[in-house]
């Protein structure tokens, strides 16, 4: 194992310190990183991770990701999805207004993709699995909408609301 770093070019520095500078999320995915530089970057992605976690001014975290199969890891990063450890600018600390964008951000994404799931296989699923799928997409729903109330809150708590009953809220569809 080659365990001497490489170093990342000034050209190859300063397009990374610009990328994170510029995304809206803080903690952006090496991998992401390398495929917006693979034509700049003369090796391949670990080497290019090593040099990213020695650069100074870059904060790394490690992700908690799910195991994927390499080729839904690549699936995935067609659509913009990528795993594996995230850098960020060692200045760039976020705000509560930040952090609660990224919570709205992330919670839209998650909402519409259960929906565009739910849309695909509406047809396929059993009387039983309809209901959880909708009782995901209200769930989701509801957390949306609080993600939202507590951003707007501005970090003041909320003032306590009416807990809906639990149980079924959906009927099945008819066919």
């Amino acid at each position: 194992m080659n365990t001497k770093v490489a170093k990342l070019s000034q050209a190859v520095r300063r397009q990374i310190r610009r990328m994170l500078a510029d995304d809206p999320e803080f903690y952006v995915p090496i991998r992401k990183l390398f495929a917006q530089l693979v034509d700049e970057w003369p090796g391949e992605y670990p080497d290019f991770e090593r040099a990213v976690r020695t650069e100074p001014g870059l904060v790394v975290e490690e992700a908690h990701d799910r195991d994927l199969e390499p080729g839904e890891a690549r699936e995935l990063e067609k659509v913009g999805f990528y795993q594996g450890p995230r850098a960020r600018l060692r200045e760039r600390v976020p705000t509560y207004k930040d952090m609660m964008g990224i919570l709205e951000r992330h919670t839209s994404r998650m909402l519409d993709s259960l929906g565009q799931a739910y849309g695909l296989a509406a047809d396929q699923l059993s009387a039983e699995e309809e209901d959880m799928m909708l009782d995901l997409l209200q769930n989701a729903k509801q957390l949306r909408t609080a993600v939202v109330d507590l951003g707007k809150a501005g970090g003041q708590p909320l003032p306590a609301g009416k807990k809906k009953p639990a149980g079924k809220r959906h009927g099945r569809k008819e066919t």
